[in-house]
């Protein structure tokens, strides 16, 4: 997953972005959330 690379060269910036765009594209495209799992993920 890209946001994991992001997130192992300490690139918080471009993790965050990635995530916002996933966001979008999932509410736009499917009306729907990112995974539970990928949630957690990125809380953390």
């Amino acid at each position: 997953m890209l946001m994991q690379l992001y997130d192992s060269l300490e690139d918080s910036y471009s993790v965050r972005e990635q995530y916002d765009k996933l966001i979008t594209m999932l509410k736009e495209e499917y009306e729907a959330t990112p995974d539970e799992s990928i949630q957690q993920w990125y809380q953390q």
